[in-house]
């Protein structure tokens, strides 16, 4: 009777063995999101992006409106979906302006507190909602309520088809009843090359009685003042897309550190802590979901993670460094 307790607790146990080894195999693409996290644009360009979040006021929209108008400046709004539905024809005029207009969830959850598809939910409900009122596509833009992201939340972007995840890097604070001078001051101080501006359009920011000063400061300094669609176009650091089957940076050194830690990193800065931490990049490197590393520079880097293994460049010379062979070189370094 006890060996045959024994002997199905082991197999239990294998069988557990095996599915996390074949999970460990998965591809990391599959395990975080291929959507681009923006927080700014291109730091050697004096451009910088104004956005606003949310509606709730159309006062408040119409205001901005007009401002951006009279000074010719393109923006970026991220409205709720509540909000579009109540406001269809004011949709349209935004639109048919050239302002970007991204997807900011229908009722502004916390997306990391609730389910993937929840946020694949109301990031559709929101999109079906401007596509109905203006006929055009909501991609390829999202902003999460509150900024909130997590490796669910990124892959769930992704799923849905929207390529940037835009955030900030300048943070107005407006919401808090702050008065004009002092969103304009603090957009001021804090300007700078590719700087994000985050501001809202609810009723009680003061953000829209700032704008005529903001800008007329921030021109006056010499940016320009753009869209995210411009910001980015602006930038001559945008890599092509990656091939279907080609590695990023990201996801490459992600699998690469599980060869030696035995667990993979849910963000992309926390990959890139460990990636320094173990000599595999210099402290001012950045790693990108939309470049790839030569195999002359993976293998390089096999090499700094397993400076004991004399055979490396033996075992790697005839393999292809891409997502369907990820499995197979993990393989080879657990050999």
């Amino acid at each position: 009777m006890r060996q045959k307790i024994t002997n199905s607790f082991k197999k239990i146990t294998s069988l557990w063995i095996l599915a996390l080894v074949l999970v460990a195999f998965l591809p990391y693409s599959q395990a975080y999101a291929q959507t681009k996290v923006l927080t700014r644009g291109n730091p050697n360009l004096p451009y910088m992006s104004l956005t606003f979040d949310d509606g709730g006021s159309e006062e408040n929209v119409k205001s901005v409106l007009e401002t951006l108008d009279k000074y010719e400046v393109h923006a970026s709004f991220f409205f709720l979906g509540g909000f579009i539905e109540q406001n269809p024809e004011l949709m349209k005029v935004i639109a048919d302006k050239g302002h970007d207009v991204g997807n900011h969830s229908y009722s502004h959850p916390y997306f990391t507190k609730v389910s993937y598809n929840k946020i694949i939910s109301e990031l559709s409900s929101s999109a079906n909602a401007f596509k109905k009122a203006t006929g055009y596509d909501m991609k390829p833009y999202v902003r999460p309520p509150y900024g909130a992201k997590n490796n669910t939340v990124l892959n769930a972007i992704s799923d849905a088809g929207y390529t940037h995840t835009v955030l900030w890097n300048v943070d107005t604070n407006d919401w808090k009843n702050k008065s004009s001078d002092e969103i304009a001051s603090h957009v001021l101080k804090n300007s700078g090359n590719g700087n994000i501006v985050l501001m809202h359009t609810i009723p009680n920011s003061n953000s829209a009685k700032a704008l005529p000063k903001i800008i007329e400061g921030l021109q006056s300094s010499g940016y320009k003042l753009v869209s995210i669609s411009e910001l980015l176009e602006a930038s001559p650091y945008i890599a092509p897309k990656l091939g279907v089957d080609e590695i990023s940076e990201v996801e490459f050194l992600n699998n690469l550190l599980y060869t030696k830690t035995g667990s993979f990193l849910s963000t992309a800065e926390e990959i890139k802590k460990s990636a320094i931490e173990w000599g595999l990049i210099e402290g001012t490197s950045n790693i990108s979901f939309s470049k790839a590393y030569t195999k002359e520079e993976m293998i390089a880097m096999i090499k700094k993670l397993y400076p004991l293994k004399s055979d490396i460049d033996k075992k790697f010379a005839n393999v292809e460094f891409k997502k369907s062979n990820l499995e197979q070189i993990i393989k080879l370094l657990k050999e």
